[in-house]
């Protein structure tokens, strides 16, 4: 069980794991009840610079339209 309420079926049970399930190499986390991906944080560590920037654009897109404006700014950046 999870503190994590998925928002397309309400389920609080997830599994999460490390590797290519999302992707690019990185780690995440799915919802068991419903298979959608809740979160994805990429390994970005030896990449080109513009590559990074790329994933790092289409990940804060994935966020914004699965979880809303409220999960949209990469890790670290405050919305106050």
């Amino acid at each position: 069980m999870s503190h994590v309420t998925c928002p397309k079926c309400g389920s609080n049970e997830h599994t999460a794991g490390y590797g290519l399930a999302a992707g690019p190499m990185g780690s995440y986390t799915f919802c068991d009840g419903c298979d959608s991906m809740l979160e994805f944080s990429p390994d970005l560590e030896g990449m080109p610079p513009e590559r990074a920037e790329k994933i790092l654009a289409d990940v804060a897109k994935w966020r914004k339209e699965f979880w809303g404006e409220s999960q949209a700014k990469p890790a670290g950046e405050s919305g106050a």
